[in-house]
């Protein structure tokens, strides 16, 4: 499927840095060769072919209207403001984007993450429809190679929350692009102790030592998601997957996921897509 097409819509660079008031050079950051606009007057994509060589001749960049914000893009108007290859034990993967850029020390959030934060912690759940739309947009550039036949999300280890953050993103997902979402054929291992002592420790803000994401040496994470998974050996047998996620960080739990789909789901092939990886 061909990348978003948006010719009424573009604007020069130009006539939106005068209309907003601001200068897109003085709010650069770069991050592993990718640019973003640190702007505070507008949300603003950067695509993600374009380079700094490129804002030397601005005359060759459009901006258009993106959803709740603006992408910057070339003369092409094509829209890609999101990528991030990960390699792992599944066929292909990507983030839509990374979850924190560095600026002066400081860690700001990309736009998407920041919704994800609010999605997650501020219980704005409206927000995993907008999430949901802009990796929607971004499957289409492979969903014509991919095919996948269903979307798996991630399960997840706080159970005790009003909505499940994740499924909510990938039901959305599902309903856009008519694909089926399989919430119960792939399970994570947990006692009823162990539920109800990671309700107590999200009640009360507490560091979760059950969750792996809190243990940052791979080893012992590898350990602690050993075995964690279970999947129903029929329900996946012979099927080309989609995994959702949230944030990707070492990628151990994908890699645990992915060896209990192939190995006791039978699935053909696995495809990935997060909403933001982390900055390691």
């Amino acid at each position: 499927m061909n990348m978003k097409k948006h010719h009424e819509e573009l604007m020069r660079l130009e006539e939106i840095e005068k209309k907003f008031k601001f200068d897109l050079d003085k709010n650069i950051l770069t991050l592993n060769g990718y640019l973003y606009a640190n702007l505070n007057s507008i949300k603003m994509y950067i695509n993600k072919n374009i380079s700094r060589e490129d804002l030397k001749n601005k005359s060759n960049l459009y901006v258009l209207k993106y959803f709740d914000g603006y992408v910057l893009t070339k003369k092409d108007d094509t829209v890609q403001p999101f990528g991030i290859k990960l390699n792992g034990n599944w066929n292909e993967g990507y983030a839509l984007d990374y979850h924190t850029i560095d600026s002066f020390y400081k860690n700001i959030r990309t736009h998407i993450a920041e919704q994800l934060y609010r999605l997650k912690y501020i219980k704005e759940k409206h927000l995993a429809e907008n999430i949901a739309k802009l990796a929607i947009d971004f499957l289409y550039l492979h969903l014509d190679q991919w095919k996948p036949d269903i979307i798996v999300p991630v399960p997840p280890t706080k159970k005790c929350r009003a909505y499940q953050p994740v499924y909510e993103i990938a039901k959305y997902i599902g309903k856009h692009t008519e694909i089926p979402v399989d919430l119960q054929s792939l399970k994570k291992k947990q006692s009823i102790f162990k539920v109800i002592l990671m309700c107590i420790f999200d009640f009360f803000k507490l560091k979760n030592p059950f969750e792996a994401k809190n243990n940052k040496d791979p080893r012992k994470k590898r350990k602690l998601l050993k075995n964690s998974f279970i999947v129903d050996p029929n329900a996946l047998n012979g099927k080309d997957v989609l995994i959702i996620d949230d944030v990707y960080d070492s990628g151990e739990t994908l890699k645990e996921i992915c060896n209990t789909l192939k190995y006791k789901g039978r699935v053909r092939n696995i495809y990935v897509l997060t909403i933001t990886k982390t900055r390691r």
